[in-house]
């Protein structure tokens, strides 16, 4: 119901301008939090083309720790004003502004966050721990999509696991680039093969084991849901 005719009509605008700036013929969107908002996002763009990255929860829980407790890039936001339609969400951007510097400077009472916003976040966060706060954020953010992905027409969705992407960069790719009918399918295979690290992959094992057991109790039924059941993700071993 949020999708009004001025709001499509305006994100498009914005879509389209970009496109115009950088002379592409396509635009990839990677906002994490639009797993939270696919009836949104879907209603906006129907002819868009989605890539759902799926990954093990405990070491995305590990990763959005790290986020949460670090302040943001000065050129990560640099980057994002050049591109910010300050005419039309000034507001925002003001909230925005004064968040960081209160965060910076450790004063206020607004607490800051980090990734999707969940119904309810904010007030978890002023009663539950972080790793919970992550953990919930990662379980909301599955369920949300398990419950809408219905929407989007089968053969507009492509699914992937980040660990076969690192693991088996080629294969992986070429999947992302026949579903996008990609003319130069050698180049992006070259480009994953010396781009990808498995670096990441069971950094959650870094984690406290007291922390470890929390996070379980919150993601494990997700996690057995989207195969991620044993120690460590092996799927493609």
């Amino acid at each position: 119901e949020t999708a009004t005719k001025k709001i499509c009509t305006f994100i498009r605008k914005q879509l389209s301008k970009a496109s115009a700036a950088t002379n592409k013929t396509r635009i990839v969107e990677k906002t994490v939090s639009n797993a939270l908002r696919v009836p949104f996002v879907n209603k906006v763009l129907p002819d868009a083309q989605y890539i759902f990255i799926a990954r093990d929860g405990r070491d995305v829980v590990e990763s959005a720790m790290r986020c949460w407790q670090k302040n943001p890039e000065v050129t990560y936001l640099l980057q994002k004003l050049k591109t910010y339609p300050w005419q039309h969400c000034i507001s925002y951007a003001v909230r925005y502004a004064l968040g960081l510097i209160s965060q910076r400077l450790g004063i206020g009472s607004a607490a800051h966050s980090w990734g999707p916003r969940y119904p309810g976040i904010d007030e978890d966060l002023k009663t539950l721990d972080l790793p919970t706060v992550c953990a919930r954020q990662w379980q909301f953010t599955m369920s949300h999509y398990e419950d809408f992905r219905g929407l989007i027409s089968p053969d507009s969705l492509l699914e992937i696991r980040y660990e076969d992407l690192v693991l088996q960069p080629e294969y992986t790719t070429l999947q992302i680039a026949q579903y996008l009918e990609l003319p130069d399918e050698k180049r992006v295979i070259d480009f994953a093969r010396k781009n990808t690290s498995q670096n990441f992959i069971g950094r959650s094992k870094k984690m406290e084991l007291s922390q470890h057991k929390k996070i379980l109790e919150v993601i494990e039924p997700a996690l057995q849901s989207w195969g991620y059941t044993k120690p460590f993700y092996q799927h493609c071993m």
